[in-house]
């Protein structure tokens, strides 16, 4: 398996490197100037200073190459040297045009916020979505499987902001139960801001769960409605095994199969919900990082952003593809 993985992970350097060529050119060739937003009293001779440490005076191709070696080589060692504890060199990092920081600081400071509303959202809607689309698959037809039917299809049908948005006027507005805002600066120092920082996460994690339960739940109801009706379903009860162990021994296992591949891909996927999520609750994370950097023409973060929500999703099929081995013992990597 290991031997394998390294494989795919060599047939994803092209990938990566295709897509790395794709995302530059395009957010190159975007309109806009990072210079526009200075005040007009700035003399032509210092704009051109300050395009020149930007980078922007030199070639296309020269740019390219210099974020790609800031990307591979100098950040992952900048990266490596702050958890050892050395004092790193002076090597020219990813800068942002909006803040002239450090990009990958930014998105350090951001990420905490957008994993720990994110991970919650998944691990809730995934936790949720296997046991309601394995007894909706058994329970084929009857009241519960057409409620579940219909919650999921509403699930899928209804865009975030519009959840969200519902969610707010019922819960924050009209019942007064829970914040509208994220509050970035809350400190859990006790129950009491523990239960607030419950309380403010409580909607984003709900509306970004809900796609995911309703996605996964269809997924994880069809798989098991194909598997319930195949024989070794039969050859299992007629040996007589308990139904429990029919159902969730011999028809959930295999089941999970294409799942998988779903739960894998939708990582991503919620990351792109974020962006508009983080968006309508104020959460100061990844997805508002990426909205404020577009608004400001900050091409080196959106670049970077983009770039590295492309590695997740190489990464996730990566992932999908070494669980196959686990759930399936026919499927083998040599």
């Amino acid at each position: 398996m290991l031997s394998y993985a390294l494989r795919r992970l060599a047939f994803a350097l092209p990938t990566l490197l295709t897509i790395s060529v794709v995302v530059f050119a395009l957010m190159a060739l975007a309109p806009g100037d990072p210079m526009a937003q200075l005040p007009l009293t700035i003399p032509a001779e210092v704009r051109a200073e300050m395009r020149s440490a930007l980078g922007l005076d030199a070639p296309l191709h020269q740019r390219y190459g210099m974020w790609l070696w800031q990307m591979v080589v100098i950040e992952p060692r900048v990266a490596i040297e702050a958890l050892l504890g050395i004092e790193g060199n002076d090597a020219t990092r990813i800068l942002s045009w909006q803040t002239r920081g450090p990009v990958f600081q930014l998105i350090a400071q951001r990420l905490p916020q957008t994993l720990t509303v994110l991970g919650l959202a998944y691990v809730l809607g995934i936790a949720i979505a296997l046991p309601l689309g394995i007894w909706s698959a058994y329970r084929h037809n009857s009241a519960f499987d057409r409620v579940a039917n219909g919650i999921a299809l509403l699930g899928v049908a209804v865009p975030p902001f519009f959840s969200a948005a519902i969610l707010i006027y019922i819960f924050a507005i009209r019942l007064d139960w829970v914040p509208s805002i994220y509050d970035t600066t809350l400190a859990v120092t006790d129950w009491s801001s523990a239960w607030a920082q419950v309380r403010q996460m409580a909607l984003p994690v709900v509306v970004l769960s809900l796609q995911t339960t309703a996605q996964i739940t269809r997924y994880m109801r069809a798989a098991m409605l194909d598997a319930l009706g195949q024989d070794y379903i039969r050859a299992a009860r007629a040996k007589g095994l308990s139904e429990r162990a029919v159902l969730i021994g011999q028809a959930a296992r295999n089941s999970m199969i294409p799942v998988v591949s779903v739960i894998a891909l939708g990582v991503p996927q919620i990351f792109a919900g974020a962006i508009i999520t983080e968006q309508v609750f104020g959460v100061n994370g990844i997805g508002q990082l990426l909205i404020t950097s577009l608004q400001a023409n900050d091409l080196p973060t959106v670049q970077t952003i983009t770039m590295l929500l492309a590695v997740l999703i190489v990464l996730a099929n990566l992932v999908a593809d070494l669980a196959y081995g686990l759930l399936d013992p026919r499927v083998r990597y040599e």
